[in-house]
């Protein structure tokens, strides 16, 4: 994975879209995680997932990934 910076307010979830981004994977890829179970998310009604900041840095730091670059705003 290689990580990007993203700035997000701590009270606000992230879309597969930019957990995509930072982890530079593709959204299928983030989607597969939430499926198998390794990344915690909730769905929406309309269908999408959110993904609180918290459960991604348990996600990251599982894996040994940086967190440097995963800021609050």
């Amino acid at each position: 994975m290689r990580a990007i910076a993203l700035t997000i307010r701590d009270d606000q979830p992230l879309t597969i879209a930019q957990v995509a981004r930072y982890c530079g994977v593709s959204r299928v890829t983030v989607w597969r995680w939430i499926q198998k179970g390794r990344l915690q998310a909730y769905r929406l009604p309309g269908g999408d997932y959110r993904i609180e900041k918290g459960a991604l840095k348990v996600f990251l730091r599982g894996r040994g990934c940086p967190l440097t670059r995963l800021s609050s705003a």
